[in-house]
């Protein structure tokens, strides 16, 4: 690669601006990075997306959820980037049916929790294999944001 005028470099007889190479790059990592690895997300959201995925279609969750399906499913999927101890999953604290009501004395979870979800919708194309959950999902969020 020569550098032929300030901004501008020649790769094999294609000229490339800094501004090309520096979208080559971005892409590159992006690819990269979300080639067959796992994509990185904290065990809450995590538990979140797998939970919301298997139940955003039930108006309450079965008494008989196995919180070791919930673990395997994300860990599958995702690498966790914080841990919790936690062996037992109560869905309801991680991804609850009506977060406004269950977060209505606690403002500064409830705050915690709609973070997540933004954080969630943000990148929700690559975080979610089930994409017909995600229209609800942004319903639950819109919530969320009115009841704040």
């Amino acid at each position: 690669m020569q550098k032929m005028q300030v901004d501008t470099f020649d790769l094999g007889g294609e000229y490339f601006s800094k501004e090309d190479i520096q979208k080559a790059e971005k892409i590159n990592r992006f690819l990269v990075g979300h080639s067959n690895e796992k994509i990185p997300l904290s065990q809450k959201r995590a538990y979140m997306v797998i939970i919301h995925e298997l139940y955003f279609d039930c108006d309450q969750y079965p008494d008989n959820i196995e919180s070791q399906r919930i673990y395997a499913r994300a860990s599958q999927r995702f690498k966790f980037s914080h841990r919790e101890k936690k062996t037992v999953i109560d869905v309801e604290r991680y991804h609850p049916k009506n977060p406004c009501l269950y977060f209505e004395n606690n403002g500064f979870s409830k705050r915690h929790y709609r973070d997540s979800v933004k954080f969630i919708l943000d990148d929700s194309r690559n975080i979610f294999e089930v994409t017909s959950a995600i229209p609800s999902l942004k319903v639950i969020y819109e919530d969320v944001v009115l009841c704040s």
